[in-house]
C-alpha cells in the first residue's frame, strides 16, 4: 500500500450518452410497444415521466412510473437535451 497526495477532480455533470431508447407509449397507434434508438439532436415527441407522485399524472398498473402529456413544462416535440 502506498499513500500520496495525488488527488482528482470530478465533473460534476455526468457525461450524456449519444443516443437513447425511444418507445411509442401510444396502446392505439400502429407503433405500439416498438422501441428504438435515437441520436440525442432528433426531435421526437415528448411524455414526461417521474418516479415519484405528482398531482394529476397518471400511473398504470403494472407500471413503475406516473406520467403525463399534456403540462406546461412539457414540450410536443423536442431533442433530448431540450426534453430533459
Amino acid at each position: 500500500l502506498i499513500w500520496s497526495s495525488f488527488s482528482v477532480t470530478v465533473d460534476p455533470i455526468p457525461p450524456v450518452a449519444p443516443a437513447h431508447y425511444l418507445a411509442c407509449g401510444g396502446s392505439q397507434q400502429s407503433c405500439a410497444g416498438t422501441i428504438e434508438t435515437a441520436d440525442n439532436d432528433e426531435y421526437h415527441e415528448v411524455r414526461c415521466c417521474s418516479t415519484s407522485l405528482i398531482q394529476g399524472w397518471s400511473k398504470k398498473n403494472g407500471c413503475d412510473v406516473w406520467s403525463a402529456s399534456e403540462v406546461p413544462i412539457c414540450f410536443h416535440k423536442e431533442n433530448f437535451v431540450g426534453a430533459k
